[in-house]
């Protein structure tokens, strides 16, 4: 008996042709273990997630210790990133469009 899939899930076709989910769809329905996780916060819950929300003071809460300093490495380079394109930006601004105005 073949279901219909929810909207939204993808589908890749298997050498019968029938419609399977994508690999990508099975990774994600993975879950883990339950383990009791604790935030910064000190609120302390069951997750079977790799990444979970604190209900008390809405950060995240990672199963794993590895990913929490991932995310806040990938955070700090996502803030230089943008400062130094902002910084760009306003040079580019200063030394064409400012400078040429000021002389006039």
């Amino acid at each position: 008996m073949n279901l219909p899939l929810p909207a939204g899930v993808v589908t890749r076709a298997n050498a019968s042709g029938n419609g399977l989910p994508s690999k990508r769809m099975d990774i994600m329905a993975n879950t883990l273990a339950p383990k009791r996780v604790t935030c910064q916060c000190g609120n302390s819950f069951v997750s079977s997630k790799s990444r979970s929300w604190c209900q008390q003071c809405c950060a995240p809460v990672y199963y794993y210790e590895k990913d929490q300093r991932r995310h806040k490495i990938n955070n700090y380079y996502m803030i230089t990133v943008i400062a130094l394109v902002l910084m760009f930006i306003t040079y580019i601004f200063v030394e064409m469009i400012a400078e040429p105005l000021m002389s006039l």
